[in-house]
């Protein structure tokens, strides 16, 4: 019995020493060949740098290219395992047409190759060219848009406009991207049963573009909130276009101006504020038998004009 334990712990030794030396000749003989230098094809990230002054990328040109790297065993496979990033110098660049420029990367493999190794060399790039659209950096002054859900007391409303400042903020960026930005929204702001003035700041509604910059990403929204009234004038009015030697007479020759008016304005309303004016071409033209009275003037202090009676009866005679 000991004999064969004997022989069956020699037999383990022995398996031992062989995996042993196995490990150490399969080890040498990895060393022997990560030593030695191969050509084999490489994915590299792209950094571009050196951009031309006042000029901006209004493409995505390549992120990734494909080389062909003449370095040792380790070198590549540590290219494999860490994937680098080759830089690419893009100042002097080769002119296309209009805003597109070119790259040529297998025309300056020397440059490409100093950012890997230094015992590594590009041989060859598969793309042979990397396309640049180049805008202008431009600034441009975009109007600010009010957004907004406002809900007044009964009774009350806004007096005037909503005072946005600024009103328009200056947008940096690319020619290309600008040309399509007309207004700049505000974010939604809803107010409900307003009876008092507002003052808020509000941010605006940008679009998250990359190659733009924004000089402003708030502004202040301001309005006068009044309790409202109405009130009336009897006003005359002119007739335009009557025909010579033709006399019109109206009926009646006078109208009722109704509008509707803050109350600390009431008392700046005045009659002479009205200026209401009916042309009997109008009429005339549209195969009419009354004229239309239009307001020509009224008090800036006003809102929800409207006037009674809407249509005129006349009477045309000939002198």
């Amino acid at each position: 019995m000991p004999t064969k334990n004997y022989r069956q712990l020699k037999a383990n030794l022995k398996l031992k020493v062989f995996l042993i030396f196995l490990c150490f000749s399969f080890t040498f003989w990895m060393l022997t060949k990560l030593s030695k230098v191969y050509t084999s094809d490489i994915e590299f990230e792209v950094a571009y740098y050196n951009l031309p002054v006042k000029r901006v990328i209004q493409n995505d040109p390549l992120q990734q290219i494909t080389t062909s790297v003449k370095a040792s065993g380790f070198s590549l496979l540590n290219y494999k395992i860490n994937p680098k990033t080759v830089a690419v110098d893009i100042r002097n660049l080769n002119y296309k047409t209009g805003s597109i420029f070119y790259y040529l990367p297998n025309q300056n493999l020397t440059q490409l190759s100093k950012k890997i190794d230094v015992e590594s060399s590009i041989v060859r790039v598969l793309q042979d060219t990397i396309f640049f659209n180049l805008g202008l950096n431009k600034t441009k002054k975009i109007p600010v848009k009010f957004n907004s859900d406002i809900k007044y007391k009964l009774g009350y409303h806004l007096i005037g406009n909503v005072s946005i400042k600024p009103d328009s903020i200056e947008v940096i960026g690319p020619e290309a991207i600008l040309d399509t930005i007309y207004a700049i929204d505000t974010e939604n702001i809803e107010l409900l049963n307003v009876s008092s003035g507002f003052n808020k700041e509000v941010n605006l509604n940008l679009t998250e573009v990359e190659k733009i910059t924004y000089t402003a990403t708030k502004v202040n929204v301001q309005g006068d909130v009044d309790k409202f009234t109405e009130g009336f004038f009897i006003v005359p009015f002119t007739i335009k276009n009557v025909p010579v030697n033709y006399r019109l007479t109206t009926f009646p020759r006078e109208v009722k101006v109704l509008y509707q008016v803050g109350l600390n304005d009431y008392n700046k309303v005045r009659k002479e504020n009205f200026v209401v004016e009916c042309d009997y071409a109008v009429s005339k033209d549209n195969n009419l038998t009354y004229l239309i009275p239009e307001i020509k003037e009224e008090s800036s202090l006003i809102t929800s004009v409207r006037m009674i009676p809407d249509k005129i009866e006349f009477l045309i005679e000939k002198q």
